[in-house]
């Protein structure tokens, strides 16, 4: 989230950028990027649109079907947040 917030900061010193006028926008995870900048740092962005951007990873996660949690960046990021989820549901 630091490299939004830095190139936003760095456009705004440029100026290239209105402070009062940056949005935020993203899709999948830039949405819950969306979602983060407008959380974290809500005096920075103007408005944000986050479109199908998890609003939380732990419940995205949670509710995959098993076969989405076999392989791949999902599985490994499952194991790393759900080490004890059972193999199937």
């Amino acid at each position: 989230q630091d490299d939004l917030t830095d190139a936003v900061n760095w456009a705004i010193a440029q100026g290239i950028a209105d402070p009062k006028r940056v949005g935020i926008y993203g899709m999948s995870y830039g949405g819950y990027a969306v979602l983060c900048g407008l959380t974290f740092t809500p005096d920075l962005f103007a408005c944000g649109v986050d479109m199908f951007g998890p609003s939380s990873l732990v419940s995205h996660l949670a509710n995959l079907p098993p076969t989405s949690l076999i392989g791949g960046s999902y599985g490994i990021l499952a194991l790393a947040v759900f080490p004890a989820m059972p193999k199937a549901r």
